[in-house]
């Protein structure tokens, strides 16, 4: 809608109107985890949305909003690995926003700290089957 002409302001107000429905969801309080996860997801949406609007200050707002909220998790199930990459996707949101904004060393430690916790990702199955082969051995060897 942004590039025909006279439709920047319809293109504005539905923006509009989607943030307003992310925010809306994403300050929903729930116990259920998929609904808390997703009231994370709305957060980075309503980030996104806001960007497109060029509403820096605001879409900085909405990702560490959402990063808070996926930190939160995250302590409380430090094995759910959605939770882990979503928490990722707003730092990773975060960097491109301070990049964009020329705020490189803020969006450098975004970015290093994504990479470290993809790292930490990845290497997790490793652990966890060197973990079960050890069992394996044990019991085979009577342990």
């Amino acid at each position: 809608l942004g590039d025909l002409p006279g439709l920047q302001q319809a293109r504005v107000l539905l923006l509009e109107r989607v943030a307003e429905n992310y925010l809306r969801f994403a300050l929903q309080k729930s116990e259920d985890l998929e609904i808390q996860i997703e009231s994370g997801r709305a957060f980075l949406r309503l980030g996104e949305v806001r960007q497109a609007l060029y509403e820096m200050e605001a879409a900085d707002d909405a990702f560490r909003q959402g990063e808070e909220r996926f930190r939160s998790m995250l302590k409380q199930h430090p094995e759910n690995i959605t939770i882990a990459l979503e928490l990722a996707a707003c730092l990773s949101k975060r960097a491109i926003l301070n990049d964009i904004q020329g705020d490189y060393d803020d969006a450098q430690a975004f970015y290093d700290e994504v990479v470290l916790r993809l790292r930490t990702l990845v290497a997790q199955p490793d652990q966890q089957e060197a973990e079960a082969s050890e069992v394996v051995t044990e019991e085979s060897h009577g342990g």
